[in-house]
């Protein structure tokens, strides 16, 4: 498997008001700076962030940029399924920037087995992180709105779905997600699951 990592860093933050989310400090670092600690030394023949602050580069350093124009309609998905097939990808894993609590054995499972289906996270419904085979990358190469991987993938009847704890899953939206975070509330979803 020649595996590219892409991580969709390109949101507009509207939801969390006037501040960018991924520069937003969270345990003593920026939000975006989560997923870069998770993919050390996670194995990858290629790595691409997918962008539109040019201040966030600096914290991707070992990647392939791909930015996004503040003034396109978004389409991060496909951005960064084109770099991957253009670098001779097989798979991509793909991960939100805004996801922060993803963790290395989520990742696995995510992976294990990846030959020719596609598959994504689970906890209340399907998410990323989602493993997509080149196969697919049409699917996503010929979609005009930035859906993202779950509105494609979810039509499969070949998705493999993996059970992960809804504690890793938490996107930050708005600014209450971060309140979700706090150590009190992840021991708490941690107990239940």
């Amino acid at each position: 498997m020649r595996l590219a990592i892409i991580v969709l860093a390109a949101g507009r933050s509207r939801r969390f008001g006037s501040r960018d989310k991924l520069r937003v400090p969270l345990e003593g670092r920026p939000v975006a700076q989560h997923v870069v600690r998770l993919l050390r030394g996670q194995p990858a023949a290629i790595r691409i962030v997918v962008l539109r602050d040019r201040w966030l580069a600096g914290m991707f350093r070992g990647f392939r940029v791909v930015r996004i124009d503040r003034a396109a309609q978004g389409l991060s998905l496909a951005a960064g399924l084109r770099e991957a097939k253009r670098a001779g990808a097989s798979h991509a894993l793909v991960l939100l920037a805004d996801m922060p609590r993803v963790a290395r054995a989520d990742l696995r499972r995510i992976l294990h087995g990846a030959l020719t289906h596609p598959a994504m996270a689970r906890a209340k419904t399907p998410m990323p992180p989602a493993l997509i085979p080149r196969h697919l990358f049409p699917l996503a190469l010929a979609n005009r709105r930035d859906q993202g991987a779950g509105a494609i993938l979810r039509q499969r009847p070949d998705l493999i779905l993996h059970e992960l704890a809804e504690a890793h899953l938490v996107d930050i939206d708005r600014p209450q997600d971060l309140v979700r975070l706090r150590p009190k509330a992840i021991a708490a979803g941690s107990a239940e699951s």
